[in-house]
């Protein structure tokens, strides 16, 4: 959405945007600043698999949105201590960076955390 890292507001469910498709060839690259609100549109291929890659230059505390770390297996993490568990990954920071499908990676464990997430707080009268 063509400016949406200058408007502080964020979107709300329902609303409609002025949005613009980037349609590139194969080995393209887009470069946007990471405040912009921007998704991908689905893949129209039945027989092909599109795949992106998101390279990011954040400060050290920020973590990754989507948690694509966790490759150790379940069953060993779960052997590990509680902080060891958080520093390889499972764990979120401000209940949005660091989620697995939109919850707490300790879930993966067996755990009953369920933080509020920031897109939970979001309401149609935000």
């Amino acid at each position: 959405m063509p400016g949406s890292h200058l408007d502080p507001a964020m979107p709300r469910p329902g609303e409609k945007h002025e949005a613009i498709a980037v349609g590139m060839p194969a080995g393209s690259a887009l470069i946007l600043h990471g405040s912009t609100w921007h998704g991908g549109g689905r893949n129209t291929t039945d027989d092909e698999e599109r795949f992106g890659l998101s390279i990011q230059y954040v400060a050290g505390w920020c973590r990754q949105q989507q948690n694509l770390m966790l490759g150790t297996p379940v069953e060993v993490v779960a052997s590990y201590p509680r902080k060891l568990q958080e520093r390889i990954g499972y764990s979120i920071y401000r209940n949005v960076m660091g989620h697995v499908d939109r919850a707490h990676p300790l879930t993966l464990l067996g755990s009953d955390v369920a933080p509020e997430m920031v897109w939970e707080k979001m309401t149609d009268t935000d």
